[in-house]
């Protein structure tokens, strides 16, 4: 993690004797939501929360990942929820938000439209804009990168969720339009982010990014451990042992890519949002 051997899934193999046998440190422990402290709030299409030395989970999705047909019927799905769900109980609302991105995460999966991560060299890219910052506006805790959309837990620094997300699009976009040999946008103008509330949904979370690639994600701890292996070491420092665990079985989610005239995924209508901040929880 941070500052250490950052090591991505697809390392070269490092053999034991090249290797110097000092101690690795675990990245800070996480801290969790609290309903007492102090939040910033603002809104674009979607809410965002941050929360002073709080772990987040984001999620940002490719320029086009959808294609067109499928937001039609996405906005339909809403339109006819809402005209059938005047005043709905909160269990109606999130079994809806529930469904709804059950079916976005099917298409996304599909890969039905835009996927401008799917070599290797734009992945690459992406990757290497996340580690830029490493330690320095964020600790990165685990993500993954797929053709199109970005899983990532981090801890944030300062206001980096809110000011410096546009930076890193703004470079990885760089990247990735130069490995691919295109021009234009990359990213969706929103992202979700969710504050991590406590251990269990740290784990949760943790488990759901690596549950979509495993050959594909990369995790501290994991990497840590591994490293530590190879090191003949044991890990030091502030992490929390409760936060470990072996890769969860699962398969793979891979999609195909195909060329189609997409736009942005439509948001979730305003009365949902305003009623739940954590919908798109995994």
């Amino acid at each position: 993690m941070p500052g250490e051997l950052c090591i991505s899934r697809k390392c070269t193999h490092v053999e034991v004797d090249a290797v110097p046998r000092t101690a690795l440190s675990l990245p800070p422990s996480p801290g969790f939501f609290s309903p007492n402290g102090n939040v910033r709030i603002w809104h674009g299409d979607l809410p965002h929360w941050q929360q002073a030395g709080v772990a987040t989970f984001v999620t940002l999705r490719a320029a086009g990942s959808l294609p067109r047909e499928r937001l039609d019927e996405l906005r339909a799905f809403d339109e006819e929820w809402c005209t059938a769900s005047v005043d709905p109980a909160d269990d109606e609302l999130r079994d809806y938000v529930r469904r709804r991105r059950a079916m976005v995460e099917k298409w996304l999966d599909a890969g039905e439209g835009a996927c401008p991560f799917a070599s290797e060299a734009a992945r690459r890219a992406v990757e290497d804009s996340l580690r830029a910052d490493d330690g320095r506006r964020y600790r990165l805790y685990a993500f993954v990168v797929m053709p199109n959309h970005l899983h990532v837990l981090l801890l944030p620094f300062d206001a980096f969720i809110e000011k410096g997300l546009s930076a890193f699009k703004r470079f990885s976009a760089c990247g990735v339009n130069r490995a691919n040999g295109t021009r234009g946008p990359v990213w969706q103008r929103e992202h979700y982010d969710t504050l991590i509330r406590d251990a269990d949904h740290f784990r949760r979370v943790r488990d759901y990014i690596w549950r979509n690639c495993p050959s594909l994600a990369w995790d501290c701890y994991r990497a840590l451990e591994r490293d530590c292996a190879v090191r003949g070491t044991a890990p030091t420092g502030e992490g929390d042992c409760a936060f470990h665990g072996n890769a969860p079985t699962g398969v793979g989610r891979l999609g195909g890519c195909s060329s189609v005239n997409c736009t942005s995924t439509p948001s979730l209508p305003v009365s949902c949002l305003r009623r739940h901040s954590d919908l798109h929880l995994p």
